[in-house]
């Protein structure tokens, strides 16, 4: 009877042993953190933690210390990307790269678009001229009349035939541009404990 008893003891032991542990680390765990609040979410199909958080109207249960001030990425409904707002402009978020620091970004005017926008603008006329290449020729005097001049960064090199000016030029811009931020070094040791990062103000 006695052995049975034991072996009874050790059984239920043996097996609430492991849940009192997980219950005291659980318990034990920094949850009154406010980055504790911080969950990966998705936004658009893609996947949005740190230093990015969202920033929308349909959901704005991630508060703005779950990222780093101005990476905020806003889910905006029946938009084919998530839309960051950088000084200046607002881009799509095509591509976030957790493992090498960057993302890429293409102008809102130019997804969909044979010919991508460009003002130039000198007594009410709308104007418009592209120059295709790694230096400006220095005898190029039209620039002079314009009130702007915009200087776009694509990502892959193209050739432009007679023909394919338009086309090229629209193809080249939607492809976007690369961006990289910086890593917090201590981010990364956090969350692949199962931690979460944020922005301390």
């Amino acid at each position: 009877m006695f052995q049975y008893q034991f072996i009874f003891i050790y059984l239920v032991l043996y097996l609430l042993f492991p849940l009192f542990f997980s219950f005291v680390r659980s318990s034990t765990n920094n949850d009154t953190s406010p980055f504790a609040h911080c969950p990966k979410s998705t936004c658009n199909g893609f996947e949005a933690s740190y230093p990015f958080w969202r920033l929308d109207n349909y959901n704005s249960s991630t508060p703005q210390y779950c990222g780093y001030p101005g990476f905020g990425i806003n889910c905006v409904k029946n938009r084919p990307h998530p839309i960051i707002n950088l000084p200046g402009d607002a881009f799509y978020v095509k591509n976030i790269d957790y493992k090498n620091y960057s993302l890429t970004l293409v102008e809102i005017d130019v997804i969909n678009v044979q010919c991508p926008r460009a003002q130039c603008l000198k007594s009410g006329e709308n104007r418009t001229y592209f120059y295709v290449g790694e230096t400006e020729p220095e005898d190029l005097k039209w620039f002079g009349i314009c009130e702007e001049k915009v200087v776009a960064t694509v990502m892959e090199r193209r050739s432009f035939q007679n023909d394919d000016w338009i086309g090229g030029f629209g193809g080249a811009m939607g492809g976007g541009f690369v961006l990289d931020w910086r890593s917090a070094s201590q981010c990364g040791r956090c969350e692949e404990s199962d931690g979460r990062c944020g922005f301390k103000f």
